[in-house]
């Protein structure tokens, strides 16, 4: 939301900005055939931000990847660990 200070930033990084993620759906004993998760940078205001990935969880803390900024991931799956 604009103007809210960002929260619960991940231990990932790209270009200096903390990566933040949120989620939809719920996963389940297969991953998430419903779900998906929207991985942004935003600024210490709020006002600022860009989409750097999407996703679904493919498990607890695991993400495979439909679209990532280079340099968020190599490969297809994002862990968060």
């Amino acid at each position: 939301m604009v103007g809210t200070k960002p929260q619960g930033g991940s231990k990932i990084k790209l270009d200096g900005s903390s990566v933040f993620h949120i989620s939809q759906g719920k996963l389940g004993t297969n991953g998430c055939k419903s779900c998906c998760t929207v991985f942004y940078t935003a600024d210490q205001e709020g006002l600022k931000g860009e989409i750097v990935g999407i996703g679904s969880h493919k498990d607890s803390d695991s993400y495979n990847m439909e679209y990532a900024k280079k340099g968020l991931v190599d490969g297809k799956v994002l862990v968060l660990k």
